[in-house]
């Protein structure tokens, strides 16, 4: 690992090591405190073996009265830390993300420290002119098979084609990422999981544009999630207790004496809505109500934890 690089955000500090490679490493304590993780031993569990490491913190390699203190600094990458920017309730976390993707990342690749970026303003023929989508760069290029734009803009225009067809939300959906799968020879759940389209770093023609403004959150039950893992019982059909039973074992649900899984607070803040039960006629049933999910926040950690669970398997076998 080389010197630590020390960032602000917001007038806390973030410090970033670089390793031989160039890859950049975030301390994760400094991560912790600004996406409002109280404790960071207990968020780091929640992250896989390849996303976290420890070094030694360069600052304490002094020999004081003939001891030498090495003190261990916690420590992930890139893949970590948007694993725990989706895990933190704070509406701060997004912005934090698009410091992250727009200044950090790019600076470091380039110069290797930070630095705030000086570009020219773009003229009013630019501004007219966005970059397409498949055509855009990512920071995270360098760690997929194919360029993350690429495929994104692939799967939306496959998305867009299967809704033409009459197809609802959910159906249209895996249609669409089998069919970019299939094009571009990738795991698509893999970018879909990075939900970057908005953050990753742009052209400044695109960044001087008019932004998108970010739609509603979607909220899907424990089969419907089940559906876009995919997680499948016996006969091939969406198996929803395996999702319930997924949260319930990562702390976000409980479950009753009455076997009805509810979501666990304050773990769940921020993840979860409840709808109540409809009946034939159209009507509420008075206090019988049901969990729907962030489809954006709970996804990706489901769709984790179900590889991670794969993972095992095989190396049992």
């Amino acid at each position: 690992m080389q010197e630590i690089i020390p960032f602000e955000y917001e007038g806390r500090n973030v410090r970033v090591i670089t390793d031989d490679a160039g890859e950049p490493w975030w301390v994760a304590a400094d991560v912790c405190k600004v996406l409002g993780l109280d404790n960071p031993t207990k968020a780091l569990l929640r992250l896989d073996d390849d996303e976290k490491s420890q070094v030694i913190d360069p600052a304490t390699l002094n020999n004081i009265q003939g001891a030498q203190i090495n003190n261990l600094l916690n420590i992930i990458n890139e893949y970590g830390l948007y694993s725990l920017i989706l895990t933190s309730r704070k509406p701060e976390a997004k912005a934090f993300k698009r410091w992250v993707t727009h200044e950090v990342l790019p600076t470091l690749r380039k110069t290797g420290s930070y630095s705030m970026p000086t570009t020219a303003a773009p003229t009013k023929r630019q501004r007219k002119k966005p970059v397409p989508l498949a055509d855009q760069t990512s920071p995270l290029d360098e760690f997929l098979p194919r360029p993350y734009f690429k495929v994104i803009a692939g799967y939306q225009s496959a998305l867009k084609g299967q809704k033409k067809l009459g197809k609802d939300a959910l159906q249209a959906s895996i249609a669409a990422a089998q069919i970019t799968a299939q094009a571009f020879g990738v795991d698509v759940d893999r970018y879909l999981m990075l939900d970057l389209p908005k953050a990753a770093p742009t052209p400044t023609v695109v960044e001087n544009a008019a932004c998108p403004v970010d739609s509603e959150p979607v909220y899907r039950s424990a089969r419907d999630l089940a559906a876009l893992i995919p997680v499948t019982c016996s006969t091939g059909q969406p198996d929803a207790k395996k999702v319930n039973d997924a949260l319930v074992k990562l702390g976000y649900a409980r479950r009753r004496d009455d076997n009805v899984v509810y979501p666990r607070e304050p773990a769940a803040e921020g993840l979860f809505q409840m709808r109540p039960v409809i009946s034939e006629n159209g009507q509420p049933i008075n206090g019988k109500y049901f969990t729907v999910w962030d489809t954006d926040k709970i996804l990706p950690i489901l769709r984790r934890h179900f590889s991670r669970q794969t993972r095992q398997l095989q190396l049992i076998q």
